[in-house]
């Protein structure tokens, strides 16, 4: 690899320099000047300026840097940094100081440095306060005045063959560097950047409807059908020493007792609901057999027959009921959770009564003979 370089001298009056403040620097014919002057910050009768700094980018790409001023016995102490803010304090370091100065020494290599990437890089040196100075004989420190007497860039003659795409994009132009902090952003930036809200926007309005409608569907599958939320009204209530129920209004937060033709007791045992017995009036009513005499002995074989007693027919008997006395007008619209009342029937003969004369009705025997024997 050739160890050729190419040195690039950039003395204080050199193009793309810049000296703040503006007007508080002259140039002055130092010993051992390059180009026979040399700059310096004018200052005070007392020290330099607090806020004086030197700024330039390179005009070409280097890889290695040197500057040179003049030391001073007052004191000195500068910031030096590659690429940041004018003003930034977090350079490295340049002592600038030498008791033993005494304004005829020629300008030294104050600070050097030879790991620069290969580009074009922007390079500050800030003035700060030094509290070794001893300006005007006191001891209370103080800032010391900077001065620039060259900038020496230092490029390979042959660039850096290591050098990949990557960094040779980062090699770029004098006025790229100055201005790049500038530039407005693109206004195509923001119109995605709007549209990129818009659409999340939307995608987060349609995941919480969502959601909203998966709740209502899971919250519809858990609810019981044809159970009412509202309790029944009466509940069959089993009466003390009888076999019958009785109707009592149902307590609110009692068992609720289900009709056996209802869809809430279907759904219990898993099947279908029942149909409840027909409402037939003519199976409901029966007409009693008419009341006739009785006799505790039956005629003698060739008597003659007694005529009977007179039979009284009773226009509507009703026939003993098993069950107390109820009024249908004081039974409420069938629903899901009220008990349907069972109807009267005749029960019909009982077995084993047929033949026992004792316990038949006054004058059945007369009553129930052929009409030859009566």
């Amino acid at each position: 690899m050739s160890t050729d370089t190419i040195n690039t001298t950039i003395t204080s009056s050199s193009t793309g320099l810049t000296f703040v403040p503006a007007g508080a620097w002259v140039s002055l014919a130092a010993p051992g000047a390059t180009n026979g002057q040399a700059k310096f910050d004018t200052g005070n009768a007392q020290d330099g300026l607090a806020n004086s700094y030197i700024s330039y980018t390179f005009s070409q790409p280097a890889t290695r840097f040197q500057f040179w001023a003049y030391q001073r016995s007052d004191g000195g102490l500068f910031s030096i940094c590659f690429d940041c803010p004018a003003t930034s304090t977090l350079g490295d370091r340049i002592d600038a100081l030498n008791t033993t100065a005494d304004g005829s020494d020629p300008p030294r290599l104050l600070y050097s440095k030879d790991d620069l990437s290969y580009a074009f890089h922007n390079v500050t040196i800030l003035n700060l306060f030094d509290s070794r100075a001893t300006i005007g004989g006191q001891h209370n420190g103080g800032y010391g005045q900077i001065n620039m007497d060259r900038f020496l860039l230092i490029t390979p003659s042959t660039p850096p063959s290591s050098s990949t795409s990557g960094d040779a994009s980062n090699v770029t132009s004098p006025s790229s560097v100055a201005e790049g902090s500038t530039s407005p952003p693109s206004p195509r930036s923001n119109t995605r950047a709007i549209v990129g809200g818009v659409i999340g926007g939307i995608i987060g309005l349609a995941i919480i409807v969502a959601l909203i409608l998966l709740f209502l569907r899971f919250r519809r599958r858990n609810e019981k059908p044809g159970i009412s939320p509202y309790p029944m009204r009466y509940e069959a209530v089993p009466q003390p020493n009888s076999p019958m129920f009785a109707l009592e209004p149902a307590h609110r937060n009692s068992d609720m007792v289900l009709s056996p033709w209802s869809r809430a007791a279907s759904a219990a045992n898993g099947g279908a609901a029942r149909e409840p017995p027909p409402n037939n009036t003519e199976s409901t009513v029966i007409r009693p057999l008419a009341a006739v005499g009785y006799t505790s002995r039956g005629p003698k074989k060739g008597a003659r027959p007694s005529a009977a007693r007179p039979v009284t027919q009773a226009s509507e008997l009703v026939p003993p009921s098993l069950y107390p006395p109820t009024s249908e007008s004081s039974w409420t619209a069938s629903s899901d959770n009220t008990v349907v009342p069972r109807r009267e029937r005749d029960a019909g003969f009982l077995q084993g009564d047929a033949e026992n004369e004792a316990s038949l009705p006054p004058d059945y025997t007369t009553t129930t003979a052929p009409r030859g024997r009566r």
